[in-house]
């Protein structure tokens, strides 16, 4: 079970009937809900403090979006000095431009990062991987 679940069994049931009685064509049914089902799944995570994306955002860009966030102030740390450049120009490029289905690359860069010093990097470099990892399952589900 998840907050909200309710509402799609709810509206699943609405769509069901309208169907079964009128029939409606089950997927526009279905689909003429899917707004509503989803503003109130995201109302009950909001309501227990769990984490929500954005109307039309993906995990993946939302994780993207943490890991260049999170680079930037990294940037602005006393720690970072002009050795991190390269790694750090080179995720900020990745993660800008991400146009590709090279999730080893994003990886690779989380890598490098966190080796270069994990401390400061280390939450960026997880973001990364985690961005790499909701990336490759969207594309199992092609």
């Amino acid at each position: 079970n998840y907050p909200g679940r309710y509402i799609v069994e709810r509206y699943t049931q609405f769509a069901f009937l309208a169907a079964f009685n009128k029939n409606a064509d089950p997927v526009t049914e279905m689909q003429s809900y899917i707004d509503t089902i989803n503003v109130e799944i995201t109302r009950k995570r909001q309501e227990f403090g769990l984490e929500t994306l954005a109307d039309g955002q993906t995990l993946a860009e939302k994780r993207m979006e943490e890991a260049e966030t999170k680079l930037i102030e990294a940037k602005k740390s006393s720690s970072y000095n002009s050795a991190y450049d390269s790694a750090y120009n080179n995720a900020m490029a990745l993660l800008e431009g991400y146009d590709t289905e090279d999730y080893s690359s994003m990886r690779a860069l989380a890598d490098t990062l966190e080796a270069l010093n994990a401390e400061l990097f280390g939450a960026a470099a997880a973001d990364m991987r985690s961005a790499a990892k909701s990336l490759e399952s969207y594309e199992a589900y092609k």
